[in-house]
């Protein structure tokens, strides 16, 4: 029950910052999909007999972190103009 509301509010985030941000979307989106990915990595650890795809959901957690790093990262050197 608890990881429902952790689905809704990660669809209420989503929806929010769409309607706020709208040209900034992408650039959120794999923040959002780290956070969605962390939540179905808690899904799997909850639910019995679902541990096996808990750390592929931990891994694309992973990758999502660093994509949005390089992105935060390539637009401050682009900004410093380096």
């Amino acid at each position: 029950m608890e990881v429902g509301l952790l689905w809704l509010s990660v669809a209420l985030l989503i929806v929010q910052t769409w309607r706020v941000h709208r040209g900034a979307g992408a650039v959120l989106l794999p923040n959002l999909l780290a956070g969605a990915a962390l939540v179905a990595a808690l899904r799997c650890a909850l639910t019995p007999g679902l541990l096996l795809p808990a750390p592929a959901c931990l891994g694309a957690a992973g990758v999502c972190h660093v994509v949005d790093l390089r992105q935060r990262l390539g637009g401050a050197r682009a900004a410093r103009g380096g």
